[in-house]
C-alpha cells in the first residue's frame, strides 16, 4: 500500500493508466493475481496494446484467481467497462461519467463483501430439493435455486455443496502452501520426467482388428487417446506448455507434452472421431488445443457438457452435442458405438465469475453390437476430474466396464481438496466400485496443481493397490499405451 500509494501520487493517478500489471504468488493452482486498471499505459497481458490516441476510461482493482478461482468477484467485475475513449476528450468525459462509475464500483463492492460476508459466516445457500437432486434414483444435474449455476447433488452435512470453499479455507491454503513441493520434481525418475515415444502402432492395431476392446494411449494428465471397434476417441486434449487462460504465466508442464501443440507428431490416418470434454477448466479445455485439433482434423466430432456450446461458438468451432448428465448420443460414432455423459462431484469455471455456468461430468462408450443379458457393456469409460462419490457404485450397477480412465492426483491437501480431487486409494476404490477389467490412472504427474509430487503420487497409488489388494488400477509413463484385456500387460507401466 506504501509503495503504490507513492507511486501512483507522483505519476498523478487520474492521468495514469496501468491496464494490465499482474502480481502473483508462485502457487500454480490459485495464483493470486492483482490487477489495476487505470489511465495511459500499454496493455501487457498478451502484448495487446490499447488503439492508438485512446486511453482506457474505467479505473478499477479486483482480485482473482487463475486456474480455479474464487467466484466472489462477480458483482465487482460487471462494474467494469473496458471500452476506450479518445484521450482528447478524456477529461470532458470523466466528469460527465465518473459519479455514475463510481455508484457502479461501489455496487460492486457492496455485492463481492455481501458474498464474502455471507460465506465467511457459514451462511448455507439455498439447494435443489432432494427429488429434483435424485429423480428417478438417479443424481441429477440442476441449478441452484435463483441462479444459473449448476451445483453437485451429492450435499455435506450442513446443506452446502461439497465443493463450494469459504474465503477462510482459501486464505488457509494458500499460507500452508510450501514451493519445495514442486522443486522436489527435479528428482523424479527418469520416466517421470519425459514421455516415451508415442505408441501409434498400438492404437493402429486396435482399429484395424475392430474388436470389443479398447486400447488406450495415455498423452498426459487427463489426455487420453482410446481406440475401440474401427473409431478413435480423444478425451481432455491439452498440448499446450500451461493450462492457464495466459501463455506467460500458469502452471507450467512438469515434463514435456507427448504431442507438441502444432500437432506435428500425429500421423494423418489416426483421425479422431470424437473428442470429449469432461468440463471447462483449463487443464481439460485448452483453447489452442481445441483449435490445432479443429485446424487438422476438421471433420472431428466436439462433445461437450451444459453450458459450453456458447464457448465453442465464440472460438468457431463446431459442437456436435453439448450433453447432460444420463444423456446418450448414438450418431457421432455411428451405429455400433453410442456415448453417454455422465456425472461426477467436481465444479467448472474458465473466470472467477462464471463458475458453475457450465455443468461438469465423464463419458462411457456403449457397445450397441453386443446383446447384453443383464446391463449394457461399456468398453470404455472416461471418469474425468472427480472427488469420491457414490455414483461410480451405480455406474458399475448399470454397466459392464471394460478399460476406465480414472484421476489419480492433485489431491493434497485432503481437507481442502477431498471433494473435486479423490486421492490414490480413492481412485482404487472407484475402480473397485466400476468393477472395471482394468484401469489408467489420469490427472497426475504433468502439471504442479498442488502441493504433492509426481513420485509421491505414483509411490501412493503402488501403497494403496497393495492395501486393496487390486493390481487393476494402472500408472503408464506418458505416451504408453494400455489394452482393455486383462491378459495383456503394458510395456510402459510404471
Amino acid at each position: 500500500k506504501k509503495f503504490f500509494g507513492s507511486k501512483l501520487r507522483k505519476a498523478k493517478l487520474q492521468y495514469f493508466l496501468l491496464w494490465c500489471v499482474r502480481i502473483s504468488t508462485t502457487y500454480p493452482k490459485f495464483a493470486w493475481q492483482v490487477w489495476f486498471f487505470q489511465d495511459n499505459m500499454s496493455l501487457l497481458s498478451r502484448s495487446v496494446r490499447a488503439p492508438k490516441g485512446t486511453r482506457a476510461s474505467s479505473p478499477l482493482l479486483f482480485v482473482t484467481t487463475a486456474a480455479e478461482g474464487l467466484s466472489p468477484s462477480h458483482g465487482l467485475l460487471r462494474a467494469f467497462s473496458s471500452s476506450t475513449t479518445p484521450s482528447s476528450d478524456l477529461e470532458a468525459q470523466h466528469k460527465s461519467t465518473s459519479a455514475p462509475k463510481k455508484a457502479a464500483v461501489a455496487a460492486g463492492l457492496v455485492s463481492v463483501l455481501a458474498a464474502f460476508a455471507s460465506r465467511w459466516k457459514g451462511q448455507a445457500p439455498a439447494i435443489p430439493s432432494e427429488e429434483e437432486r435424485f429423480r428417478d434414483g438417479l443424481p441429477r444435474a440442476c441449478f441452484a435455486p435463483g441462479t444459473k449455476r449448476f451445483i453437485n447433488p451429492w450435499l455435506k452435512e450442513d446443506g452446502q455443496d461439497p465443493c463450494l470453499q469459504s474465503p477462510k479455507s482459501f486464505i488457509k491454503l494458500l499460507t500452508s502452501w510450501d514451493p519445495k513441493s514442486i522443486k522436489a520434481q527435479k528428482d523424479a525418475p527418469e520416466a517421470l520426467q519425459a514421455p516415451r515415444a508415442v505408441e501409434w502402432q498400438e492404437l493402429r492395431s486396435a482399429l484395424e482388428s475392430k474388436q470389443g476392446q479398447a486400447v488406450a494411449v495415455w498423452l498426459g494428465h487427463a489426455t487420453v487417446l482410446c481406440a475401440l471397434r474401427g473409431k478413435l476417441i480423444l478425451c481432455d486434449p491439452v498440448f499446450s506448455e500451461r493450462c492457464s487462460p495466459f501463455s506467460f504465466a500458469g502452471p507450467k508442464r512438469l515434463m514435456p507434452s507427448p504431442v507438441s501443440p502444432s500437432l506435428a507428431e500425429w500421423p494423418d490416418d489416426l483421425v479422431p472421431d470424437a473428442i470429449l470434454i469432461s468440463h471447462a477448466h483449463y487443464d481439460h479445455l485448452d483453447e489452442a488445443s481445441v483449435k490445432a485439433l479443429q485446424k487438422r482434423f476438421p471433420d472431428a466430432k466436439f462433445l461437450a457438457p451444459l453450458g459450453l456450446k456458447a464457448w465453442f461458438d465464440s472460438h468457431s468451432v463446431p459442437l456436435a452435442a453439448e450433453m447432460d448428465w444420463w444423456q446418450e448420443n448414438d450418431q457421432v460414432l455411428g451405429l455400433d458405438l453410442g456415448i453417454v455423459f455422465l456425472p461426477s462431484q467436481h465444479w467448472a469455471n474458465r473466470w472467477p465469475w462464471d463458475r458453475n455456468e457450465t455443468l461438469w461430468g465423464g463419458y462411457g462408450v456403449l457397445d450397441r453390437t453386443v446383446q447384453a443379458k443383464s446391463v449394457p457393456k461399456m468398453p470404455f469409460y472416461f471418469a474425468g476430474d472427480t472427488g469420491y462419490c457414490p455414483v461410480f457404485k451405480q455406474i458399475g450397477k448399470m454397466y459392464d466396464v471394460g478399460l476406465a480412465a480414472v484421476p489419480i492426483g492433485a489431491y493434497e491437501p485432503r481437507w481442502f481438496m477431498s471433494p473435486q480431487h479423490c486421492d490414490p486409494e480413492e481412485a482404487v476404490s472407484i475402480t473397485a466400485d466400476l468393477d472395471c477389467d482394468k484401469a489408467l490412472a489420469i490427472h497426475w504427474g504433468t502439471f504442479p496443481l498442488t502441493f504433492e509430487t509426481s513420485q509421491g503420487q505414483l509411490e501412493e497409488l503402488k501403497d494403496a493397490r497393495s492395501a486393496a489388494k487390486d493390481d487393476r488400477l494402472v500408472a503408464v509413463q506418458a505416451g504408453g499405451a494400455i489394452f482393455g484385456d486383462k491378459k495383456i500387460r503394458s510395456s510402459a507401466e510404471l
